[in-house]
This record gives C-alpha cells, sequence and structure tokens, in this order.
C-alpha cells in the first residue's frame, strides 16, 4: 500500500470516530483524544504525523465555540412565544383592519387568513355574520403589546400562551455545525490530495453527506431563529350572531285607533290589492286541478241531463199519448158544467 493511501484511510477512519461522537451532540471525551493520538502514531510512522495534531487542533476549536455560544446565550435566553385568542367583534372587517395595522406598525405581519361568512333564517329575512382565523407574526419585543391590542378589539372569550425555551437546541446545532464545517474542510483538501479512483469516491461520498447534514442542521436553525424573532398570534374573529326578534323586542306602534282616515284608507287600498293578488295567484295554482277534474265532471253532468231529457223514444211515445188524453179529459168537463148550467 502507498504512502498516500494509508494516509487517505486513516484520516478516513478518523473522520468516521468524529462523525459519531459529533452525532451524539457530546464533545470528544479524553478516552478519544487518545484513540486519535494512536491512530496520529500510524500516520507518523507511514511519515505523516502532522495529521494528529490537525485533528487535535479543530477538537479543542470547536469545543471553544461552544463554549462561547454557551456563555454568550446564558446571558439572553432564546424563546418562543405564542399565543391564541378567541374574540367577539361587533364588526369583523373593521376588527380585521385595526389589528392588521397594529401587527404593521410593529414589524409584524398577517401570515395567514380564514374567513367564513353564515347565515340563519328569521322568516323572510335573512341574516349574515362572519367568522375568520387569522395569525400574525410580530416581533418578540412587541409581543406584550399586540397581545393588548388584540384584547381591546372586543370581549376575549377565550385565550391562552405558550413559551418555550430553546437555547439548548440552539447551542447543539451551533457546536454540531462547527464540527462538521471543519470535517467538511478537511475532507475537501484529501479529496484534492487523493490519486487513486476509489479513495477519490470514497472522499466524494463522504463529503456530500457532511454537506447534506450542514444543509439540514442550518435550515433547523435558522427556523428555531426566526419562531425566536417572531412570535406567533393566532386570533379567531367572531361576529356576534344575530338574535330572532320577539313581540318584547318589536317597537311599539299607535293603537289603531289613532291611525289617521287617510292612512286606514291607504292601508286598506293596499289589503284590497293584496286580496286581489291573493285571489290571483290562487286561481293559478286551482286552474290545473280544475281543468284536470273538472272537465271529465261538467261532461258527465251535460251528458246526464241530456238522456233524462230525451229519454226512451217507446216511453216517450207513451208519455205523450197519455198526456193528450189528459188534456181531452180536462176540456170535456168544462163543456158539461155548461150544459148542465143550461
Amino acid at each position: 500500500m502507498s504512502r498516500k493511501k494509508t494516509v487517505v484511510v486513516v484520516l478516513l477512519a478518523v473522520l468516521a470516530v468524529t462523525a459519531g461522537c459529533m452525532g451524539t451532540g457530546n464533545d470528544a471525551s479524553p478516552g478519544d483524544s487518545a484513540s486519535g493520538n494512536g491512530n496520529g502514531g500510524n500516520g507518523n510512522a507511514a511519515g505523516n504525523g502532522g495529521a494528529d495534531t490537525g485533528e487535535s487542533y479543530s477538537s479543542n476549536g470547536a469545543g471553544d465555540a461552544r463554549q462561547a455560544v454557551a456563555s454568550a446565550q446564558e446571558t439572553t435566553r432564546q424563546l418562543i412565544r405564542t399565543a391564541d385568542l378567541e374574540v367577539t367583534v361587533d364588526s369583523y372587517d373593521a376588527a380585521r383592519t385595526d389589528l392588521t395595522a397594529e401587527a404593521e406598525a410593529s414589524g409584524g405581519y398577517l401570515s395567514e387568513s380564514d374567513q367564513q361568512t353564515r347565515e340563519r333564517e328569521f322568516g323572510n329575512e335573512t341574516e349574515r355574520w362572519t367568522v375568520g382565523t387569522l395569525t400574525y407574526r410580530v416581533p418578540s419585543e412587541s409581543f406584550d403589546d399586540f397581545y393588548a391590542a388584540v384584547e381591546e378589539t372586543g370581549n376575549v372569550t377565550d385565550a391562552s400562551t405558550g413559551t418555550e425555551d430553546v437555547s439548548d437546541q440552539l447551542v447543539d446545532l451551533e457546536a454540531r455545525l462547527d464540527n462538521l464545517e471543519t470535517q467538511r474542510d478537511r475532507l475537501r483538501g484529501l479529496y484534492e490530495d487523493a490519486n487513486e479512483t476509489q479513495d477519490v469516491l470514497s472522499v466524494e461520498e463522504r463529503l456530500s453527506d457532511v454537506q447534506e447534514e450542514i444543509e439540514r442542521l442550518e435550515a433547523q436553525r435558522e427556523s428555531l431563529r426566526d419562531r425566536v424573532a417572531y412570535s406567533t398570534v393566532t386570533v379567531t374573529l367572531s361576529e356576534s350572531p344575530p338574535e330572532p326578534e320577539t313581540a318584547a323586542t318589536k317597537e311599539t306602534g299607535p293603537a289603531w285607533y289613532e291611525t289617521s282616515v287617510v292612512s286606514a284608507f291607504v292601508s286598506s287600498i293596499g289589503g284590497v290589492v293584496t286580496v286581489a293578488r291573493a285571489a290571483v295567484v290562487l286561481g293559478a295554482y286551482l286552474a290545473p286541478y280544475a281543468l284536470a277534474f273538472g272537465t271529465p265532471l261538467a261532461l258527465a253532468i251535460v251528458g246526464k241531463r241530456r238522456y233524462l231529457d230525451g229519454g226512451d223514444p217507446s216511453t216517450a211515445g207513451t208519455e205523450t199519448t197519455e198526456r193528450a188524453t189528459l188534456d181531452a179529459e180536462e176540456s170535456e168537463v168544462p163543456e158539461k158544467r155548461d150544459e148542465r148550467d143550461e
């Protein structure tokens, strides 16, 4: 095995051990330093004794960076503050406008909104009111002022707040990023010095993994920093649903006998028009039924009358003879009376 290949293999082994220790979020122990020195001894035997010194320096530098970050954050705790409020307001649009202006004045913004219009039928009228949820992001130093502004918007029916301390998470992320960045720099140096294809591929694969882990931790760090810098306030605004009108809530008008004659006459005309309109509408509703059922009934009645008036021909002749006989008898009776009188 050549000298350069031996150096690459040894350094890759050292990086693997360091990455395993870094994954736990803790600094290397004295035992690990001893192991690193042992590997460095092998490197010296191969003619590259400077590798162990570089690793000890980077490990100490990462530990110093972590201690510096921890000392800086001991004075300022990194807190994520959130709040959820439900508020009943007179006008949804007015309340939303006021809160959005208040958030923008403090350097914040409206990040999300959801609005719904609800309806309720009262007789012939439809009453509507609006309900919506607004999510605001405001600077942490303006959290208390904006919270107070939300309370003044209307009647608060429910409210809750939360605080999460992420100082330790940020310290751990900073330390892990320092270690990964150091590994990335060393891997780049190995990549440039590697000559054999197998060594180049091994270093390139390890370098890609380290870079991916760095990007993931950086995104996590930026997300935490953003949540610390800007608090989240979720506000549910709801207009009061209208109540149905009752006899007690109606305004009492003048008695009927106090109404003027002209007003009574005009009201009566209106009543006549209403009745006439109702009769026309009723006729329109009944017309199909009259055509469907009245026409057959009328035809049946007409047919029955014609039958009774015309009758059977034989019966009609008999009735005619009987009527003629009766008429003759009635005419003879007066003649006999006249003869008797003479």
